[in-house]
């Protein structure tokens, strides 16, 4: 009798450690118990909950990006540069180019979202892999951030200034900053169109099997490059949210947040390295290129570095993507 009514309560721990949710309810736990247990020990004010947000917003929209590359199985390293390159990008066009705010943020949101859009193509057309493909955008866009300026470039304008001391007003004397409700509209907008939208569903059935979706008719070349472009906007956005919480641009912004997001990719579903491909194979003809190349672009940048260093830095930067497109395509099943 013992064994026999133990096994449903088995059955329903497994269910209970299967459970997808499992991970989000831990965290928000364990995330209540240590604020509340901080704000008795230490008697935080009403402000610190909402101070998470405004602290963070710009981190809660680049991991909406992602979450849409992630749900459909890829991955995108190239979030943090991006987030660099937007902000010194803005700087540069409003504080040096004289160019109005609202028209430099449009030429940055669509800079993103052209760069996301050719990793996009990348993948698709050119059968390279998320990983190589985003890892070129990586070095491409942190290189550009060099190309630009070496070092930090304040952004004074009024409007911006304006933007970044907004706060709104809510319960108990709290507020949230500009770019803290900039991030709770992207999230919910996120949401809606993930499950109440045909595109999200064809995020999810690209995600759990995307031979199966193509076998579907449905256009998954097309919505991964959207994915990919949406990624690059949202990291934009974050970008622009960034400078507002800094008032400034620099190149070194981002450093290591394709870290967290490589992070975020382990815990999703399906290995890591599922598309991944051994870069020793099938090298062929493109690697002899590509090695050839490098070797030309290698001298070229040693004469170049002895007549003008201070470019030296921002040009290898610039062209590090050469030394990562050696990933061949994926073998043709």
């Amino acid at each position: 009798m013992t064994t026999i009514s133990a096994r449903p309560t088995i059955a329903r721990a497994g269910r209970l450690l299967r459970d997808r949710r499992l991970p989000v309810v831990v965290t928000a736990t364990l995330f209540a118990v240590m604020f509340g247990y901080g704000s008795y020990r230490y008697s935080f004010d009403a402000q610190v909950g909402p101070n998470l947000l405004v602290n963070n917003a710009y981190l809660v929209i680049a991991a909406v990006g992602a979450t849409f590359v992630i749900l459909a199985g890829g991955i995108d390293l190239s979030i943090g540069s991006v987030i660099g390159f937007s902000g010194m990008l803005f700087a540069e066009l409003v504080m040096r180019a004289h160019v109005p705010v609202p028209l430099a943020a449009l030429v940055v949101l669509l800079t993103g979202c052209a760069g996301g859009a050719l990793m996009g193509c990348m993948i698709h057309f050119f059968k390279v892999q998320p990983f190589i493909a985003t890892l070129t955008g990586l070095f491409l866009f942190r290189g550009l951030s060099l190309v630009l300026s070496k070092a930090a470039i304040s952004v004074n304008a009024p409007l911006v200034e304006s933007l970044a001391q907004y706060h709104f007003p809510m319960l108990s004397d709290t507020f949230l900053s500009t770019g803290a409700l900039v991030a709770i509209v992207v999230a919910l907008v996120a949401w809606y169109v993930l499950h109440f939208t045909p595109f999200g569903r064809r995020v999810y059935a690209i995600g759990g099997n995307e031979q199966s979706a193509m076998l579907m008719g449905l256009p998954v070349g097309r919505t991964k490059i959207t994915l990919y472009a949406i990624s690059g906007t949202c990291s934009a956005l974050a970008g622009l949210v960034f400078v507002l919480y800094i008032q400034s641009g620099d190149p070194l912004h981002g450093i290591g947040m394709e870290l967290a997001e490589l992070a975020a990719r382990l815990k999703a579903d399906g290995p890591f390295f599922a598309g991944c491909v051994d870069v020793t194979r099938q090298r062929g003809r493109v690697a002899v290129f590509l090695d050839t190349a490098r070797a030309c672009l290698d001298i070229r940048l040693r004469r170049r570095a002895a007549r003008r260093p201070q470019y030296d830095e921002a040009t290898r930067t610039v062209m590090q993507p050469l030394l990562y497109m050696e990933a061949t395509p994926a073998e043709q099943q």
